[in-house]
C-alpha cells in the first residue's frame, strides 16, 4: 500500500509485486489467482487503503480478549462445544458491548482484558492454530 500511495509502484505492476512478496514472506504464489493476491481485499479496487493493518489489529485484539475470557471462564471451550454461549456473551456484554462508546479502543481493551494490547496473545493463537 505504501508503495502504491507514494507512487513507487504502478498499479499495473501490483500483481507481480504482490506475488514476489508472498513468495518471499510465505513461500506461496498468488500470480495465477488475483482473488488470493491483491484483490482479496474488497477495499483496494475502490482505492480505499489502510485496511490490512486494521485487520491484523482486530485479530490481535480478538486473541487478547479470548485469552482474558478463557482466563476468567476456564470452561469456555466446553461451553462452546455444547452451544452454551451465556458466559461468553455475558463477559462481552459486561466488558465490551456496554462500554464501547465510553472509552477509546486502547482503553477499552485494557479495561476489558487487564492489559494494554499485547502481541503475545496473537502469537500464541497463531502457534496453536498453525503450529510452530
Amino acid at each position: 500500500e505504501q508503495e502504491l500511495v507514494s507512487e513507487r509502484l504502478e498499479a499495473a505492476d501490483l500483481a507481480e509485486a504482490w506475488d514476489a512478496k508472498m513468495r518471499d514472506y510465505l513461500g506461496l504464489s498468488t500470480i495465477d489467482n488475483p482473488a488470493d493476491g491483491p484483490m482479496q481485499d474488497v477495499h483496494w479496487p475502490g482505492a480505499a487503503f489502510g485496511y490490512f493493518p486494521s485487520y491484523t489489529l482486530g485479530a490481535m485484539m480478538a486473541a487478547q480478549q479470548w485469552a482474558a475470557l478463557t482466563r476468567d471462564h476456564p470452561s469456555v471451550d466446553e461451553d462452546l462445544a455444547t452451544g452454551n454461549f451465556a458466559a461468553i456473551n455475558d463477559w462481552r456484554r459486561e466488558r465490551i458491548w456496554s462500554q464501547g462508546s465510553r472509552w477509546s479502543t486502547p482503553d477499552l481493551l485494557e479495561r476489558a482484558t487487564g492489559e494494554k494490547l499485547n502481541a503475545v496473545h496473537f502469537t500464541q493463537h497463531l502457534r496453536k492454530r498453525y503450529g510452530g
